[in-house]
């Protein structure tokens, strides 16, 4: 069978892997698409690269509109020539529900995986996603009931990270710190995350110092990114920079700071304490505020709802804010971890990849 997958983005690239190794186990399938490295090196013929699409804000969108409608016309061609049996779009809502309109024109069957937050801002999507899609796959508790009551189809398979996110090295520990204290900063996964957010990052770490002895670790997740922020904190001593190791790192870390997504779940999961932070431009913050009906930002908080962990949002995200909020969580650790039991227990026992391609195969 021919499937075409869509990731946009580094979260949406490790999920779909998983997928298509899900599928694998069931026969033989055939997956083309966009994608980043971890699709390819499950087989998967990448057509246009992920790399070329990654958007993050509204302004964002504008910078990359000649590289989405070249991705567009390559996938249009594609299809037309070699029809797939069906489609996984992967979360990255302004292409995807763009994109299911015309695969829906073409009777392939359309299949959500981790669906937009259309819960929290751009409820005008739901008539779309009513329309464009045969079935919802969500990863969030919430969720299922959210679309239902919209008479969208849904179901909810638990959420991926519980399968995927498990520390290895546990003697990672020694390399950096002795008696230290670990602080993880995770600055985000594109590059003007990076640009925003490190710098005051790593400047809180010279003000907590004069509170306690810390070993900083950056982590990022390409060789692209390393570059990025040796050139934003030049040759910057305290600090050690990591690509990978993402989940070792905060299962040895005593606390994080984390950009707002993703990796404040898998940080949850693993049980670090964490401040939050978040910074767009500034056109694109004051329409993220226009259109989001939420009190969070990060999903720790938006799933518990209520604030277990610190956000730090625009003007906020300072180097003093942050070394305060830090020193904060790393005396409320015990409490923190006791939120995140709950929040665990939320996120579902695991298997829904299984699940999900269960429920793709008796669909089709």
């Amino acid at each position: 069978m021919e499937a075409l997958l869509i990731a946009g983005e580094p979260s949406g690239d490790l999920n779909a892997s998983y997928l298509i190794r899900e599928f694998k186990k069931r026969g033989n399938f055939n997956f083309w698409g966009i994608g980043g490295e971890k699709m390819a090196g499950q087989g998967m013929e990448v057509v246009f690269p992920m790399s070329s699409l990654s958007i993050f804000g509204f302004t964002e969108v504008v910078k990359k509109i000649k590289e989405v409608n070249t991705a567009r016309k390559v996938l249009i061609s594609r299809v037309n020539r070699r029809k797939p049996d069906f489609a996984v779009l992967i979360d990255f809502p302004g292409f995807n529900i763009s994109l299911a309109h015309f695969l829906k024109s073409k009777d392939i069957p359309v299949f959500y995986f981790i669906t937009p937050q259309v819960w929290a801002w751009g409820k005008w999507r739901i008539k779309q996603i009513r329309k464009y899609f045969d079935h919802l796959f969500v990863v969030l508790p919430f969720e299922e009931r959210f679309f239902r009551e919209n008479n969208v189809p849904a179901t909810f398979v638990g959420h991926p990270l519980i399968d995927i996110v498990k520390p290895k090295d546990n003697n990672l520990r020694f390399k950096y710190i002795g008696d230290k204290k670990v602080i993880a900063l995770l600055p985000g996964s594109r590059t003007s995350e990076i640009r925003r957010l490190l710098k005051p990052m790593v400047a809180s770490l010279e003000i907590i110092r004069g509170f306690m002895d810390v070993a900083g670790v950056v982590v990022l997740n390409t060789d692209e990114d390393l570059l990025t922020a040796r050139r934003i904190i030049g040759k910057n001593g305290s600090v050690i920079l990591e690509k990978g190791n993402t989940y070792d790192i905060l299962s040895i870390a005593d606390a994080a700071v984390i950009t707002s997504g993703t990796a404040t779940l898998e940080a949850a999961i693993i049980g670090t304490p964490m401040v939050v932070v978040y910074k767009l431009s500034v056109l694109s913050y004051l329409l993220a505020k226009l259109l989001a009906k939420i009190k969070y930002i990060s999903l720790v908080n938006l799933i518990l709802n209520k604030e277990l962990v610190p956000e730090l949002i625009q003007s906020r995200v300072r180097p003093e804010s942050i070394s305060r909020e830090l020193i904060d969580v790393i005396g409320r650790s015990s409490e923190i971890k006791k939120g995140y039991s709950m929040l665990r227990n939320k996120l579902g026992i695991g298997g829904a990849f299984r699940r999900t391609v269960d429920g793709i195969l008796c669909r089709i």
